[in-house]
């Protein structure tokens, strides 16, 4: 692991743990969910963009997740 994924790490960790960011990231996804339900059944590019704007947010949090678990520091091999 290089200083640079230990960096680019703790700058996710701060992402996630940013309280306007999160709150910003939820509202978005209620949005696009709540716009899905109420989407016209037969309109499928509305349904369709409504799951990409899902889809997306989702993506953009694993990603997070991946940058954060790239830049930590691997357990020492402990042998019993």
């Amino acid at each position: 692991m290089t200083i640079e994924q230990e960096r680019r790490a703790q700058e996710a960790r701060n992402l996630k743990e940013n309280e306007i960011f999160i709150n910003a990231l939820a509202k978005l996804r209620s949005q696009a969910l709540e716009g899905m339900v109420a989407a016209d059944a037969t309109d499928a590019n509305q349904i369709r963009d409504h799951q990409a704007m899902v889809r997306a947010i989702d993506g953009l949090t694993y990603a997070i997740e991946v940058v954060i678990l790239e830049g930590v520091k691997p357990p020492a091999n402990v042998l019993p």
